[in-house]
């Protein structure tokens, strides 16, 4: 591929691809190896999140001085290629979760380092098209993975995790053929109020990262506590295709394959859903995009809590990737829109993706272990207003600030 860009995103898609190999796979190896439920497993995902996170924060000032930022890139692919793996050795919790731990933090200097590399580039409607088909990538290897994975844990629980090695090996392995990022510039185009433009992104950049906090505090829910729930209706025969009028309906797959599908959907929409939004220029910097994202995954997740219709349930995933790409994709933006300090932000950007996952796997997982699975899923609506109203709080403080 004689085009940089083109190998980046193939990177960002063979990496996601093993990320959502291992995420698809340790909720079940934690229900049917280490004989845990829904609050070991959000409590790990819970507890990987949160590292992950903090890692993105602690690394961000060292990564950003160094003259190879991408050496992290490479140095993260590698490690969690062989760190996660290595987890499916131990059969105690705790030693388990510490070696999931290890590599999601290894993961943490990847994926900071990447987007600033995706944001190097001046021109803001450049920045936005290549943002767009970027998300598109990360989102389809998110997407294709638990296709793979779920039916592939049914055959043996290794298999998955052997792909997250290959796959983590391929990311590497094309992130080392980039050039540095400011070789990479492209000459800029069109007529754009550049100050203007900086400074109204300036002033959506803490909004934009509480909303993306929210929308992977959902992702994480989805991806360490509700597949509990799947798992709990497919050992009572009470899932069904559509409504249950007919006997076919009650399929004969295990809890993993039909947990994946879910999964698929939603990662397949918020790929779409990236490549609108790195097209039309006309959701920047209006905060009502946001809002009514996070609105109508909220009423997904109430529905999500009382459906057995995995019919249903697809159509709510759908809902929440819809939210995810819009509260990324405007965090995101954001964070690079100022190139002295892109790093730092794009670090920022992406702590507040595992500090939400963290956040979501933990309550939820929680309250489900207390109340039962459908219980947290019934009052997310609650939780999401008191994050919009924090997200308009913070968007008068941005807008104050940028008028200092």
């Amino acid at each position: 591929m004689r085009h940089a860009h083109h190998r980046f995103y193939l990177s960002a898609f063979f990496l996601d691809f093993a990320v959502s190999c291992g995420f698809t796979a340790i909720p079940f190896f934690v229900f049917h190896e280490l004989g845990g439920g829904a609050r070991m497993s959000g409590t790990i995902g819970a507890v990987q999140s949160l590292f992950y996170g903090m890692t993105c924060l602690l690394t961000a000032g060292v990564v950003m001085r160094t003259r190879g930022g991408l050496r992290w890139a490479v140095a993260g692919s590698l490690g969690y290629g062989i760190a996660l793996p290595l987890a499916t050795l131990f059969r105690e919790p705790v030693a388990f979760t510490v070696m999931t731990v290890i590599a999601c933090m290894l993961m943490a200097l990847y994926w900071p380092a990447m987007q600033a590399w995706v944001g190097s580039e001046p021109n803001p409607a450049v920045r936005a098209k290549r943002i767009g088909v970027f998300n598109i990538w990360w989102s389809a290897g998110l997407a294709g993975a638990p296709l793979i994975a779920g039916p592939l844990y049914e055959v043996d629980y290794h298999w998955p995790f052997v792909l997250v090695f290959f796959t983590s090996i391929v990311a590497m392995a094309l992130t080392m053929t980039l050039p540095r990022a400011d070789a990479h510039h492209a000459s800029i185009e069109g007529n754009v109020d550049q100050a203007k433009h900086d400074a109204a992104s300036e002033a959506h950049l803490w909004c934009g990262w509480c909303a993306n906090f929210m929308g992977w505090a959902m992702v994480g829910v989805m991806r360490s506590v509700f597949p509990k729930r799947v798992d709990e209706l497919v050992n009572s025969g009470e899932l069904v295709v559509g409504f249950g009028t007919f006997a076919w309906e009650r399929l004969d797959w295990g809890a993993a394959t039909q947990y994946s599908w879910l999964m698929t959907f939603m990662y397949v929409v918020r790929a779409a859903s990236s490549f609108g939004l790195g097209s039309w220029q006309g959701w920047h910097h209006r905060f009502s995009v946001l809002v009514w994202s996070q609105i109508m995954a909220a009423v997904a997740f109430c529905v999500l809590g009382v459906t057995k219709s995995l019919s249903v349930m697809v159509l709510c995933a759908i809902t929440v990737g819809v939210s995810g790409a819009v509260t990324f994709f405007a965090s995101l933006f954001y964070s690079v829109a100022n190139s002295e300090k892109r790093h730092r932000r794009a670090a920022i950007h992406e702590a507040t993706v595992g500090l939400g996952s963290f956040s979501g796997a933990m309550l939820f997982g929680e309250l489900a272990g207390r109340f039962g699975t459908t219980w947290p899923f019934l009052y997310t609506p609650i939780f999401i207003s008191a994050g919009i109203a924090l997200q308009y709080f913070l968007l008068k403080a941005g807008s104050r600030r940028t008028t200092l």
